[in-house]
């Protein structure tokens, strides 16, 4: 199946469930990899909007404002995500702390 195909039957899915998480996370995730990365970015808000505890947004939303040259909303995005973990995210926790410092280093 195709991307294209993909998004077509997560959109249809997302009209019968409009706030499911795991659709708007893998409709995010699609256009992400297609390049399309505002409306990767509108799917990963609306995401964090109505579940803001939904961890694998952060990581994802972070690494996409780094790509579009929008380092601050990447850098509070990853802090946002590491606030939001509990001790039994520590291993999510880590990924994003990665991630951070790995921006900075960047930004340096």
């Amino acid at each position: 199946m195709d991307a294209t195909t993909r998004v077509k039957l997560l959109l249809q899915l997302l009209q019968e469930k409009p706030q499911d998480a795991f659709l708007l996370y893998a409709l995010a995730l699609e256009y992400k990899q297609m390049g399309d990365g505002q409306t990767a970015r509108d799917y990963f808000v609306r995401l964090k909007h109505l579940h803001p505890d939904y961890l694998g947004l952060y990581y994802h939303l972070g690494n996409l404002y780094q790509q579009m040259g929008m380092v601050e909303e990447a850098r509070h995005t990853y802090r946002e995500g590491i606030s939001r973990c509990t001790p039994s995210d520590e291993r999510t926790r880590q990924e994003l702390i990665q991630a951070l410092n790995q921006l900075e280093e960047e930004t340096e």
